[in-house]
């Protein structure tokens, strides 16, 4: 401050009168934040901010004017909080009353002001709501005041407005596990922070409690969200819970828990609801195992309302959604084997979230070895959204091992394919289970086979399900057996997956084509050799499909395959034509079709 017309300058004054209290009290320098930083320098701006807690801190004295406070007039009722000198200079001595009229004025204990305990001994949230009302000319500045407060330093990013404190959260966050930092109560929120300190100012006696767990690592943040350790409760629908905090009020014994939805219902990524609450919880009052720790993730998402979009529906949670306490009280403490298996069952989702929650339920709990798995019983029900839960929770999606002949309905993949659930099928598939496991002798895809689900036919086939092992109750593979039974889609579909559409099995080593023609499949026939069979193809009698078709009397196969070129003068081993085999069984109109030509 130089020149003819600094004298007449508002801010003169004070610097003058400053320095002449410094050169009284024997001091060589003094520094006016007013004045000597150049703010034209963002270096030195950025320094003098992430350095001025540490300056003040080192100070031999620091000096505080109230230019709002005269002679008579109480100093409180000053904007600011450091009382030193009143408007004529006057020295201010922080008397016992004084000192008590500072700490209720600003919410910053006595013994803080006195140098008596340090500030690790505050918490977080005591050490923000210190800030609370405090009102800055730039809102950065709100953030920027309190990087000292939390031995923080970062760049200063004029412009960014409430980001500035989210990245004050963020930083403190890489070096405290201090839970009180989520102790706030605020309607608006950014990324799930708050966005000023204000949010803390009815957190004053929050502060940590005795670590009852392995809380000593700090909360990690990245593009997910905040990585906690904490315990966590279930207590209504829709992924309702708390996340109870390792804080509590002074000389209370309950602790602080903050309202969270499981968003994906997997009980590890949660965002907050209803911000502007917290709630009290007496551990007491619930078993361990119904507030157990876990990791969770706390989720970044930029949104101020609990509306949120979930796949095609909005999803909305009210406080009718949580569970009235002897309700919680009946889910949780009954038999919860039984309770997991009925719910699974019937596809309540919900109650299947609810219980598993709790630390001494588990995905694959049933009351006895030998009853169906709560994945199973959703899998035969089709209830996919419950079959994502117990899966996401550890539920085993294989149920087995290969060729392994259980009860009924042994695997989820079974349970689905044999009831008709297409995208319960292609679920478990995506989650890689087990395809060709067995129950009662059969995989998956024998039943889809024998119920004639095509598209999970197509689906398992897909998903490279064991087709080509003969299936001995049937007499051959899957695809004579599709043909026999005339199951043309099916045998569509093999073909389409490059099945050789002349491929022998059997006792008597014969095609698809001579199933479909001795079981009378004019549909099977007619894509088979569509598809290149070989019409004159010989099993191990020398016999070819049109033998077989004149054997059971179908004139119409025999018809198809005449039309189609089939030789009707081939003899098989024992020098038998189709003719004299038709009547031979007493298919005499099919045996007069079939004479030799000459």
């Amino acid at each position: 401050m130089s020149g003819p017309d600094a004298k007449r300058k508002e801010g003169y004054k004070k610097i003058e009168r400053c320095c002449e209290m410094a050169k009284a009290e024997g001091l060589d320098y003094a520094w006016v934040d007013t004045c000597c930083i150049d703010k034209t320098s963002s270096a030195e701006l950025s320094e003098a901010i992430n350095s001025m807690y540490y300056w003040y801190e080192q100070a031999a004295v620091c000096y505080a004017f109230l230019a709002d406070v005269p002679t008579e007039k109480p100093f409180e009722k000053s904007r600011w909080f450091m009382v030193f000198f009143d408007e004529n200079w006057t020295m201010l001595e922080l008397t016992a009353d004084r000192q008590k009229v500072v700490a209720e004025s600003t919410g910053i204990p006595v013994d803080i002001l006195l140098h008596e305990k340090d500030l690790d001994e505050f918490s977080i949230a005591q050490r923000m709501s210190w800030a609370s009302g405090r009102q800055t000319s730039r809102i950065e500045d709100r953030a920027y005041s309190l990087m000292g407060l939390f031995g923080i330093n970062m760049p200063l990013v004029y412009g960014e407005k409430e980001i500035a404190f989210i990245r004050l959260q963020q930083e403190i966050m890489k070096i405290s596990n201090d839970h009180s930092i989520f102790a706030w109560r605020s309607k608006s929120s950014i990324d799930g922070f708050p966005t000023s300190p204000a949010a803390f100012a009815n957190s004053h006696n929050i502060v940590q409690a005795n670590p009852l767990g392995s809380l000593d690592d700090p909360f990690t943040v990245d593009n997910r969200g905040v990585h906690l350790y904490a315990r966590f409760m279930g207590i209504g629908r829709k992924g309702l819970g708390m996340v109870i905090l390792n804080c509590k009020e002074i000389y209370s014994a309950e602790y602080i828990a903050i309202f969270a939805r499981d968003i994906l219902f997997s009980i590890k990524r949660f965002e907050r609801v209803w911000t502007d609450e917290l709630e009290r919880i007496d551990l007491a009052n619930f078993e361990s195992s119904e507030r157990p720790f876990r990791d969770i993730c706390l989720q970044v998402r930029r949104a101020t309302r609990i509306r949120k979009r979930q796949g095609e529906h909005d999803v909305v949670i009210s406080k009718d959604d949580i569970y009235t306490e002897n309700s919680l009280r009946d889910i949780m403490r009954n038999n919860n084997s039984k309770q997991l298996s009925d719910a699974a069952a019937h596809g309540r989702h919900d109650l299947v979230w609810l219980l598993l929650t709790r630390s001494d339920v588990w995905a694959d709990l049933r009351e006895r070895h030998v009853d169906p798995t709560p994945l199973m019983l959703a899998s035969g029900g089709g209830h996919e959204s419950t079959m994502r839960l117990l899966i996401e929770n550890g539920a085993d999606t294989k149920g087995g091992a290969p060729g392994w002949i259980g009860v009924d309905d042994s695997t989820p993949l079974i349970c689905a394919s044999k009831n008709g659930h297409y995208s319960s099928v292609k679920l478990l598939l995506d989650y890689g289970a087990g395809i060709d496991f067995r129950s009662s002798g059969k995989t998956a895809l024998e039943y889809a086979v024998e119920v004639r689900h095509v598209s999970i036919v197509r689906l398992l086939i897909r998903g490279d399900a064991e087709v080509s092992e003969p299936w001995e109750r049937l007499g051959g593979g899957l695809f004579k057996w599709a043909s026999r039974e005339g199951y043309a889609i099916i045998t569509e579909v093999l073909l389409d997956n490059n099945w050789d559409v002349d491929y022998k099995s059997g006792r008597f080593f014969r095609t698809p084509l001579f199933d479909a023609a001795g079981y009378g499949r004019e549909q099977a026939v007619g894509l088979l050799l569509d598809r290149g069979a070989d019409i004159e193809a010989k099993d191990s009698e020398g016999k070819t499909p049109l033998f077989l078709a004149a054997k059971h009397g179908h004139e119409h196969i025999v018809n198809l395959l005449l039309e189609r070129g089939a030789n009707i003068n081939v003899k098989d081993e024992t020098g038998q034509t189709p003719s004299t085999l038709a009547a031979r069984f007493d298919q005499m109109t099919i045996a007069k079709l079939l004479e030799p030509k000459a």
